[in-house]
């Protein structure tokens, strides 16, 4: 068991996390990308943000803040939605 106790900059809904559950851990993953600081984001695994980078389902700029060194060794297309383009795929 991988429990933390993640910054209140990056996580504020829970004082712990246990990063050996897959959806906690992808959970954080998106969070310190989206929320984290440069130290924060430093502190992640490269290879572990490759793995799971389509999954992560991140807001459009945020995708676009990521190296292509990172997304184009995975072959990614960026597969993340705005809010407009989700609201269009419920019509």
């Amino acid at each position: 068991m991988s429990v933390i106790h993640p910054p209140r900059h990056i996580v504020w809904s829970a004082s712990h996390l246990d990063l050996s559950d897959p959806y906690q851990r992808r959970w954080y993953l998106r969070q310190v990308l989206t929320y984290g600081r440069a130290e924060d984001i430093r502190g992640l695994d490269l290879e572990e943000i490759r793995r799971e980078l389509d999954e992560l389902d991140l807001p459009a700029d945020v995708f676009s803040r990521i190296p292509d060194r990172v997304r184009l060794k995975k072959g990614l297309k960026q597969k993340c939605m705005n809010t407009r383009q989700k609201q269009k795929m419920k019509l």
